[in-house]
């Protein structure tokens, strides 16, 4: 059977997906997107995800962290909810955070939980992520950088009986190492055939998979699209943890506005316009300061005009 060909984003296409921003309206109604995120010497990358969520619309942002990095986000992104979780002597999330977390979501309003940026891959916070999905299966879950290579740690039979235990979908969202490490494989594997590699991912964690690189690709198992946006000026720290926010304050959005839409449909309408955005800010940012000198920062300073110009 002849795999699906793979179309192109565009400006024309993705604009019809940014959610609407009634004027009349109030934060509850733009979503809550919960980030566990963040490590001693990494919240850096959970700032950027808090930060990039708020830009793009989010009506709350709450960060989940080891108490000794909690006070980073106050200072840092003061708009940003914060939660002191359990911590180990490394300063990383404790396994015993897994279960209060997931008592908090079940007694709150959160339409996306996102995990990974900074979070590290320390034993007892290895026990925290995938106790965690299991605890949480009401709620759609986008999973980047540590956050996948936690997955890759584990025997196939656990995440198995894992993605059995949720009713709702997982994004992830690999770079090409990250995705080889998933699978047992080689990044050059990856890089050669990426199209496949994609429909893979999101047909074995039951949601959708962005696998990132030059022509960021999207792909819920049957469709796959490409986006032409961002270059090589974005191909710095802290870039992907930028498109983790974006693309989970859009999700929370379209959850938040459209309770009734397909969750697995939302979520691939959210990482195509987030990834096409994230690479559009890049294009406006390299334009400006040069392709030497782009920062993840920066793709969140130019995000509002990546907007603007849909």
């Amino acid at each position: 059977m002849q795999a699906p060909k793979t179309l192109s984003l565009t400006s024309k296409l993705v604009k019809r997906w940014l959610p609407e921003r009634p004027v009349r309206a109030h934060k509850g109604q733009f979503g809550h997107v919960l980030l566990v995120a963040g490590s001693r010497g990494m919240s850096g990358a959970a700032v950027l995800a808090a930060e990039a969520a708020t830009r793009i619309g989010a009506g709350y942002v709450t960060v989940a962290a080891p108490r000794s990095q909690q006070s980073i986000f106050t200072c840092r992104w003061p708009e940003a909810l914060t939660w002191a979780l359990p911590e180990t002597r490394e300063g990383c999330i404790h396994s015993s955070a897994a279960g209060w977390i997931a008592e908090k979501i079940r007694k709150g309003s959160y339409q996306v939980l996102a995990v990974g940026p900074g979070l590290s891959t320390h034993p007892e916070t290895c026990k925290a992520l995938l106790r965690l999905l299991e605890l949480t299966p009401q709620i759609p879950v986008i999973l980047d950088a540590d956050g996948i290579n936690i997955l890759a740690r584990f025997p196939r039979r656990r995440i198995d009986r894992m993605l059995r235990l949720r009713s709702m979908p997982l994004l992830l969202t690999p770079h090409p190492g990250e995705m080889a490490r998933l699978w047992g494989v080689s990044a050059r594997d990856v890089e050669a055939q990426r199209e496949r590699w994609v429909r893979e991912g999101a047909l074995k964690f039951g949601g959708v998979c962005v696998l990132k690189g030059r022509g960021t690709l999207v792909s819920d198992g049957a469709a796959v699209y490409k986006n032409p946006t961002g270059s090589s000026a974005m191909a710095k720290a802290g870039s992907g943890d930028v498109l983790t926010g974006i693309v989970s304050g859009l999700a929370a959005q379209s959850f938040v506005r459209d309770p009734g839409k397909r969750v697995a449909e939302a979520l691939f309408l959210a990482a195509c316009l987030g990834v096409y955005l994230h690479g559009r800010s890049g294009d406006l940012a390299r334009r400006r300061l040069s392709p030497w000198s782009v920062s993840a920062q920066d793709l969140i300073r130019y995000l509002p005009q990546a907007i603007k110009s849909l």
